[in-house]
């Protein structure tokens, strides 16, 4: 038979419900130290966290400013670990540098693939091109043959070989292998360009009389010579020579001079006679000049006169007849630099670079701050940088703006102090708290004990355990282990801290104690105060939401664990001293005034949200809570008193 078990699920049925989790609550006490020192070993994220100095002295080692504000963090008595605190240190990051290589100088032609044509006519080019500064003229360039703009590239390639010679988009681009501001190419016109056949200028026609001397016989005989030429064509005539005055040993240059009385009594001005180069014949020449310039014998002369032209004189038959020529222009080689080829005049030249090495900036405290704001949080923010005033003032907007956050900034300078000085321009933002302190026997050290004193000061007032009672404090005539008092702060100088609300750590007849300002409208001590009241109401309501297993209902009861928890904090924060009963002296209120003015006077604080069923359908629907108002009572603090004393005798 089966032996059947009947399991206990079958009447009862259990299961464990593991708890929900909420956030812990924020870690008020804790300091960021950003320092442009490097650790020894990498830092896991970027940072490192430490509760005790020692660690931070073995990264940064003993002399660095990095361990020194560490030890004076935690040499406070007490310090931030009283509220369970801790020290962040993380290095600014460091851009380094960027080497920018050096560059070579290069031309590039306009588009020519238009003019490509034109290099195939060119035998004898000329480019007149300067590389690296060195003047180089090219001759004999022959492009025949080539019909592509690669072939041009290829070709001065050769001719150019201490460049790279390319096609780029139709351009031409001559670029230098060298590298640096002396690296570049430039074109230029030629500036002599070469002639390959010079110019032929024009001859005049002539006619040539050669054996002159040997008819002197027959010419002396002759009173009225004439010699009949067509000078360019034209008949023309030297009539009336008379050569009966020749003697026996004339010569050729008197019967020349004949000729020329001749001519110049007929008035013929197209025409000259002159002596031969060698001297033994006469030269008829026109007046003009080309291939229409001639001098011939008219041989159908049939007019009066001794017909000089006949073999017994001077045979002009026989003559030498040269007609004149045209000239002929020079021909030069082609500079290539011109329009229709390379077209110098519109290229681009770019001129190389040396090696550059940029040097960026190191990161800022307010870059700094944001990019460590998104890994890990911190309350208060310290630097062993000395900063300028203006990232000083950048990092002060900043964490005004963050509101959860407090910069104290410390300055070794009474110029701070000045009408237009830094801490003018910080005063209204109190999230940054002004420091003073000047003392040091070099302006550097003065610097430095500056920013320690800002590292002790931060740690005294981040000291506060709020889950305590009467644990909240004011800076006021605090001490600080580590520091001597501050012996340059004069009683006139102490005014000037209190009107713009600088901290300092003054000597009070010996005793080195700080001395708190109100800087805009609070006190550091109220700043701290209200960063922790306001988170710790943001995360206990946030518990609510997140650790309820179900849902709260937008009814008045499911409110009222919101309620609790607000409450909560309230009580607490008038159990550590932040809040205390008192009179609400505002004209502002809300809710109920009786209930308001009476929770301020008998508990110090009031909360109040409208009640649900007056919340507007929309945020109804979009599942919001109605508004949350609170009103607290700050506890203040007494920083001095004034004292009448009474006696009789």
């Amino acid at each position: 038979m089966p032996d059947f078990q009947i399991p206990i699920t079958y009447f009862v049925s259990a299961s464990a419900v593991a708890p929900a989790l909420g956030l812990e609550p924020l870690k008020i006490s804790t300091i960021l130290i950003l320092t442009d020192e490097q650790p020894l070993n990498p830092l896991d994220n970027g940072y490192m966290i430490s509760r005790t100095a020692s660690s931070i002295v073995n990264q940064f080692g003993t002399n660095s400013e990095t361990a020194q504000q560490a030890q004076i963090i935690f040499s406070q008595s007490p310090n931030l670990l009283a509220n369970d605190g801790y020290v962040v240190v993380a290095p600014y990051l460091n851009n380094g540098s960027t080497i920018i290589p050096a560059t070579g100088g290069y031309l590039t032609t306009d588009d020519i693939v238009s003019n490509v044509s034109n290099f195939e006519s060119v035998e004898q080019g000329v480019l007149n091109v300067t590389i690296d500064g060195e003047n180089k003229q090219l001759t004999g360039l022959d492009f025949t043959g080539i019909t592509t703009l690669v072939g041009i590239a290829n070709y001065l390639q050769v001719k150019l070989p201490e460049t790279t010679v390319t096609v780029v988009d139709n351009t031409i681009k001559i670029a230098s292998d060298a590298k640096g501001a002396n690296s570049g190419v430039m074109l230029a016109p030629y500036p002599d360009v070469p002639v390959l056949k010079p110019e032929v200028p024009a001859t005049q026609g002539n006619l040539t009389v050669q054996n002159v001397i040997n008819n002197i016989v027959n010419l002396k005989a002759v009173t009225d010579g004439v010699i009949p030429v067509k000078v360019d064509g034209l008949d023309t005539e030297i009539t009336n020579i008379n050569f009966s005055t020749l003697e026996d040993d004339v010569t050729l240059q008197e019967v020349i001079m004949l000729i020329q009385n001749a001519l110049t009594a007929a008035n013929i001005d197209n025409l000259t006679v002159t002596l031969d180069t060698e001297g033994t014949g006469i030269v008829f020449t026109s007046s003009t000049y080309g291939a229409a310039s001639s001098v011939i014998y008219n041989a159908d002369y049939s007019g009066a006169g001794t017909n000089l032209g006949e073999t017994n004189y001077l045979d002009l038959a026989q003559a030498l007849a040269t007609t004149g020529t045209n000239s002929v222009p020079a021909v030069f080689a082609t500079d290539i630099y011109g329009a229709a080829f390379l077209n110098g005049s519109q290229a681009t030249v770019v001129q190389g670079t040396n090696q550059e090495i940029i040097t960026a900036p190191n990161e800022t405290l307010a870059q700094a701050i944001t990019r460590l704001a998104g890994k890990i949080y911190f309350e208060g923010i310290l630097t062993t940088r000395a900063l300028s005033d203006d990232e000083a003032l950048a990092t002060s907007n900043l964490v005004q703006s963050m509101q959860n956050r407090v910069f104290p900034l410390p300055a070794s300078s009474v110029s701070a102090l000045s009408q237009n000085g830094l801490f003018s321009k910080t005063f209204s933002n109190f999230y940054t708290k002004n420091l003073l302190y000047t003392y040091g026997a070099t302006a550097e050290e003065a610097a430095l004990n500056s920013r320690l004193f800002a590292a002790a000061y931060l740690s005294r007032a981040f000291s506060v355990n709020y889950s305590g009672s009467d644990t909240t404090l004011t800076m006021n005539l605090k001490d600080l282990i580590g520091l001597s008092a501050d012996t340059n702060i004069s009683e006139t100088i102490l005014e000037q801290c209190k009107t713009l609300g600088v901290d300092c750590y003054p000597s009070i007849e010996g005793l080195a104690k700080v001395v708190s300002n109100r800087q805009g409208v609070m006190y550091f001590d109220q700043v701290l105060n209200q960063i922790w009241f306001v988170n710790g109401v943001q995360r206990a309501v946030f518990n609510v939401l997140a650790t309820t297993r179900t849902k709260i209902p937008q009814t008045e009861g499911g409110l009222e664990k919101q309620r609790t928890a607000i409450r909560n904090v309230c009580k607490q924060a008038v159990v550590n001293g932040y809040l205390a009963p008192g009179t609400w002296n505002s004209p502002d209120t809300f809710g109920d005034y009786e209930d308001f003015l009476r929770n301020i006077r008998e508990f110090g604080y009031y909360e109040y949200h409208q009640p649900v069923s007056e919340q507007a359908q929309p945020e109804r629907e979009q599942r919001k809570a109605p508004l949350w108002q609170i009103a607290g009572k700050e506890a203040g603090a007494v920083h001095s008193s004034n004292i009448l004393i009474y006696i009789e005798p």
